[in-house]
């Protein structure tokens, strides 16, 4: 089990699958809708969102789903992380418009649907041992959000990530107590891909592996936007043009003001 990290690997992985080129094409427009959504973002343990995005799908692809699955995977955290620039966040009109600009409409329910959801419902269903998920029709959505749920958690991990970044790691042991690996290595055999398992316990091998140096570690328990120089001079450049018009305005009313009281 290789998982992509970057969009030049999710495709050839998609093409060794022998996918359909309209299926290609749509990890395309997923990709790009990521770059716009996520540029400048990294998760808690530095790595940059993107190559998390990219993971998750990745994954899902590993496990045969559906395009419209792997592609809600390349944007699932859309209404959570997003830049929509619009300083929100969550579910909104505008903002599925700009989505199904590059989605299908089926992506972009999924993709709301799994923001809507809550992680401790959803996966605490897959780690209860009697728990199990009927494969009826009518949940075939919740599937898919448990799905996107315990591939966003094995993405997390396959590569120590988490290991970096212990205050995000605690926060996932409320959800699954202290086997975080265990408990979502053994999720998908509720889920009918149990045939995966063994190659899932691999993908945290390194998790065990390393024993990581406290200097290395983040201080973040979430994800974080780092804005380049050049952003940052941009913004000011406007903010001064701004207050320039401003200006500009303020002494036009000024003159206009007092033209007034002189006739």
């Amino acid at each position: 089990m290789e998982i992509a990290q970057t969009n030049l690997q999710l495709y050839n992985q998609l093409l060794a699958q022998c996918r359909p080129l309209e299926e290609l094409l749509q990890a395309k427009r997923g990709y790009e809708l990521a770059m716009r959504l996520f540029s400048g973002k990294y998760r808690a343990s530095g790595k940059p969102f993107l190559a998390h995005l990219v993971g998750t799908a990745s994954i899902l692809a590993w496990l045969e789903q559906p395009i419209d699955v792997v592609v809600a995977g390349l944007v699932h955290a859309a209404f959570d992380a997003g830049d929509f620039s619009d300083g929100q966040q969550g579910v909104s009109k505008s903002r599925r418009v700009i989505m199904t600009e590059f989605l299908c409409a089926e992506v972009v329910e999924l993709v709301e649907n799994y923001h809507q959801s809550s992680r401790a419902d959803c996966l605490g269903r897959l780690v209860t041992p009697a728990a199990t998920v009927p494969f009826a029709a009518e949940n075939r959505t919740l599937r898919n959000i448990q799905l996107l749920h315990v591939c966003d958690t094995i993405e997390e991990h396959a590569d120590a990530g988490m290991g970096y970044a212990p205050l995000k790691e605690h926060i996932l042991q409320d959800v699954f107590g202290s086997d975080v690996a265990g408990s979502t290595v053994a999720a998908p055999q509720k889920l009918g891909l149990g045939q995966f398992t063994l190659d899932l316990r691999r993908a945290f091998a390194l998790w065990d592996q390393y024993r990581l140096p406290q200097q290395m570690l983040s201080n973040h328990s979430g994800s974080y936007f780092v804005a380049p120089p050049s952003y940052r001079e941009k913004a000011l450049v406007k903010l001064r043009g701004r207050c320039v018009k401003w200006q500009a305005r303020a002494r036009n009313r000024l003159k206009l003001a007092l033209a007034g009281r002189k006739k």
